[in-house]
């Protein structure tokens, strides 16, 4: 399973926003990187959708259940790169 994205805004190194071409609804996503020193940055993640009005409230939950499994598994693979797995 797969899901494809247009980037729509990319500034290098700095930031990304990408559009879902799969997803049932108009759907975003965006990547910002921070540095704060040297040695540390802020990595934001955000995801949005424009739900139609009328949606059942399981395909809503499912949106947001997409969203929350993505996060978590950036999360993942941001902590096995820090711990030296990647």
């Amino acid at each position: 399973m797969g899901v494809l994205h247009e980037v729509t805004e990319l500034d290098p190194g700095r930031r990304a926003v990408t559009r879902s071409l799969t997803s049932w609804c108009p759907s975003w996503s965006a990547l910002t990187i921070e540095a704060l020193d040297p040695d540390s940055c802020r990595l934001t993640q955000e995801f949005w959708a424009d739900v139609p009005a009328g949606v059942h409230a399981a395909q809503e939950q499912q949106l947001r259940d997409e969203f929350r499994q993505r996060l978590e598994s950036m999360t993942h693979r941001l902590a096995e790169w820090a711990a030296g797995g990647l």
